[in-house]
């Protein structure tokens, strides 16, 4: 089967990554990060000290809600194969838990 990596970079080779379309959708990333920070500033500060630790919780468990429920969909469609489901995940793991 081979090195599938190489295979991607042979077919790729010479062709430019910053194309006008990746520029605009990382620059819409960076906004909408920059407007997750402010929205979320102005949400803890809506609800004060007491119970911005509880918005943050609740705001973790529907993201991990909502990944969830896309992971399911995805493996019932057979979107992620077994071959995907088999993926060593010890190094996810380990990146998950320095993320946190």
């Amino acid at each position: 089967e081979g090195c599938k990596g190489a295979a991607w970079m042979e077919v790729h080779k010479g062709k430019s990554s910053t194309s006008p379309t990746v520029v605009a959708i990382l620059a819409a990333l960076c906004l909408c990060a920059a407007g997750n920070n402010v929205l979320s500033k102005m949400a803890y500060d809506a609800y004060g000290m007491r119970y911005s630790f509880f918005l943050n919780q609740i705001t973790n468990i529907l993201y991990l809600l909502g990944a969830f429920a896309c992971v399911l969909k995805k493996t019932y469609t057979g979107e992620i194969t077994p071959e995907m489901r088999q993926f060593p995940k010890r190094r996810l793991v380990f990146m998950g838990l320095l993320d946190s």
